[in-house]
């Protein structure tokens, strides 16, 4: 008995010590913040695979404007916390969904609807993209490769593959909802239910995540361009005054090598005041480094005017109208007029451009969704499916090969290099050629449909139709436009090559009356 009270007084006094083990001091939170730091530092694995990044969009907004992103961040930091928390009992009721309901993957619905197969692949491959992901950021960050090799993988690159992911599985989710025949929608709402309501969630969560994927790959590549070309208004004026210093200086030289001692020394002084007027603007030439995912909201409606051509400059590339060279070819013509018409051609590229997206994106949509109408009956007669299609790819595609001729030609810099250049006439000749034939083959298809095919794709197609009409009008105006672009830079070389010709005549006459005179 004696034995035993002292062994419990000794493992008191080590328990006391801490001989057992480090002591581990929890602090449990009082107050409703602390719970939801808690919670968000718990479930932040969670936020590396889930489809939304609620913490990049308060970043991107804060980038956009501190003060407003800081005036947000509160209520990212709540929804952030309800989204996780959200987010772990969907994860968790799917993989319920999936183990429960296996038998669904072999039942008659699902040869035609691979619902099941759809909740595995919307749950499984965002998550292991997650996963990947979140290892790829922290093997760059543990790289460094801005220390070691001086320059770091954009953000852009690294937010591409997941709205890639989301948008197919997004239209791929829609496109099996839609298409969900009523015996099928019964069956799985009777037996399959948790599985059926799984399906439609995924389905608009990724429908979601693929918009937000998007917003947030044009502005991070928005900021990616804007920082590889960095721009300053007052370059040109400091360039200016440095080359200006640099001509006093040179004089100075000069001034000092000629004159005598007394000038001499009143020239080092100006040498001296040019030195360092060079250095000074040697100075405020250097620019600052621009932080990569700076971006300044628009104001006024001319700066997000100037904020929307930029985003929206690559679909300029593939549209068949380019009312930049309109603009540009008549100011090569009257000056005057094309400075006046500027700022009209410049509201007018905005609008067109965001038109032209939007009639992209419902093109593309029109081919999925209506591709049964490239086996329908009146397909044989009247091929409205593929010429929707030859209408986007063909100038598409054009589009982007002359982009990549014209940066090679830049890049070549013929004119200094050889002493010519291939004349801006010949560029612009394939364009208008292919318009005038798709409008041509469009107004062919259109005039010779029947009115039994008519009526099927008014009914049946009736997207499909409408985007039809919309090229085949979209294709004759853009060839008139070519034509008239065409005339005009023939018209424009036509006049620099006479002005050339003018000149050696008139260098000729010159260099005979000097023979005669001698």
């Amino acid at each position: 008995h004696i034995s035993r009270r002292v062994t419990m007084a000794d493992a008191e006094e080590k328990a006391q010590d801490g001989e057992y083990g480090p002591e581990v001091d929890i602090k449990v939170p009082t107050t409703f913040q602390g719970w939801m730091a808690l919670i968000g530092k718990t479930l932040a694995p969670a936020e590396e695979v889930s489809p939304f990044k609620l913490g990049q969009i308060q970043q991107l907004i804060q980038d956009v404007n501190k003060d407003a992103g800081l005036f947000v961040a509160p209520a990212f930091v709540m929804g952030q916390v309800l989204f996780l928390i959200a987010f772990v009992l969907y994860l968790i009721a799917a993989i319920f969904a999936i183990v429960l309901d296996f038998d669904a993957a072999e039942c008659a619905c699902a040869d035609e609807h691979w619902v099941w197969l759809y909740v595995l692949l919307a749950t499984a491959i965002p998550t292991g993209l997650g996963f990947v992901m979140s290892l790829v950021k922290t093997v760059l960050l543990a790289v460094n490769l801005k220390k070691r090799c001086g320059w770091e993988v954009p953000p852009v690159f690294l937010s591409f593959p997941g709205p890639i992911l989301y948008i197919v599985l997004g239209i791929f989710g829609i496109w099996m909802w839609v298409n969900m025949g009523d015996t099928c929608d019964s069956f799985y709402e009777d037996n399959h239910f948790l599985l059926y309501t799984i399906f439609h969630i995924q389905a608009i969560m990724m429908g979601v995540a693929s918009i937000f994927g998007i917003l947030t790959c044009i502005a991070q590549g928005a900021v990616f361009m804007a920082s590889l070309n960095p721009t300053d208004p007052d370059l040109d004026k400091l360039k200016a005054a440095l080359k200006e210093a640099q001509d006093t200086r040179d004089s100075a030289h000069r001034d000092y090598h000629e004159g005598a001692e007394q000038i001499v020394a009143r020239l080092k002084k100006e040498l001296a005041a040019a030195e360092s007027e060079k250095e000074d603007l040697k100075k405020q030439l250097t620019p600052e480094p621009e932080d990569p995912n700076s971006f300044k909201f628009p104001t006024t409606f001319n700066e997000f005017s100037e904020m929307m051509v930029k985003v929206l400059a690559p679909m300029e590339e593939v549209s068949p109208f380019k009312l930049g060279q309109i603009q540009i070819l008549i100011s090569d013509i009257n000056a005057g007029a094309g400075e006046a018409m500027a700022p009209y051609f410049a509201i007018g590229m905005v609008f067109f451009l965001m038109a032209f997206a939007a009639y992209f994106v419902f093109a593309v949509l029109a081919l999925v969704f209506d591709f049964a109408a490239l086996d329908a009956a009146c397909a044989e007669e009247s091929w409205v499916w593929l010429f929707v299609l030859l209408a986007i790819l063909i100038p598409t595609s054009l589009g982007f090969v002359m982009g990549l001729v014209k940066t090679g030609l830049n890049l070549a810099d013929l004119k200094s290099n050889f002493g010519w250049e291939i004349p801006a006439v010949f560029l612009s000749l394939p364009g208008p050629i292919l318009y005038i034939v798709l409008s041509v083959l469009g107004w062919f298809l259109w005039i010779s449909m029947s009115d039994g095919c008519e009526k099927y794709y008014k009914t049946t197609t009736w997207l499909l139709f409408l985007i039809f009409h919309i090229q085949v009008i979209i294709m004759t105006i853009a060839a008139v436009f070519g034509l008239i672009t065409c005339v005009a830079q023939a018209s424009v070389l036509i006049a620099q090559l006479s002005s050339r010709k003018e000149g050696k005549d008139g260098d000729e006459a010159e260099e005979e009356h000097n023979i005669k005179s001698a």
